[in-house]
């Protein structure tokens, strides 16, 4: 019995790893992953984790599609080129989401309005508080002029907005992202 346990532990978990080559000496990343996505029709992109566009695909950049009669009938003379973009699934009329986009139409950047608000005793900016994306910074300054204020200090407070006191900034508006190349499948 123990003999015939063993035959099955060899059967079952050694012979398929010598069968299909499965030594790690042996093993090619490039070859493995280019074969897990040979299903996709022509046309059809993918986000790819490789800097080595494989075989039959060309690199999402905005390339001519010269030689690949199949795609251009699909995309045009060119590929999109998707470089730096973020892709946003297609509404296809959903309501009340991003309406009126056809199918490869691009958008520009925006963001949500950043609103804030400041309270005061009188119009002379006598702040007593400031919220959100507003802040107060007071000053202290001498007034010097002919008249009867001149001489004397008076207190003043600037407002200013900065969307950093609510939310992460950069010289962008993005989401939390990984960079990947998108490929199109050509052939």
């Amino acid at each position: 019995m123990k003999k015939l346990l063993i035959q099955v532990f060899i059967l079952l978990f050694l012979m398929p790893a010598v069968l299909f080559g499965a030594d790690s000496t042996t093993f090619t990343p490039g070859d493995v992953e280019a074969k897990t996505i040979s299903g996709v029709p022509i046309g059809g992109v993918v986000a790819w984790k490789s800097n080595q566009v494989p075989d039959g695909w060309l690199e999402c950049d905005g390339q001519s599609t010269a030689g690949y009669p199949e795609l251009a009938a699909l995309v045009g003379s060119t590929v999109p080129d998707l470089r730096g973009e973020f892709i946003r699934g297609w509404s296809h009329g959903k309501s009340g989401i991003d309406s009126g986009r056809t199918i490869g139409s691009a958008q520009g950047d925006a963001m949500r309005n950043i609103t804030g608000s400041w309270t005061g005793h009188r119009l002379s900016m006598n702040i007593a508080s400031a919220s959100g994306v507003l802040g107060q910074v007071p000053t202290t300054k001498k007034v010097e002029g002919p008249d009867e204020t001149d001489g004397k200090y008076i207190i003043s407070n600037t407002i200013n907005i900065d969307a950093s006191r609510q939310v992460p900034t950069a010289d962008e508006n993005r989401p939390r992202n990984v960079a990947l190349m998108y490929i199109i499948r050509a052939e």
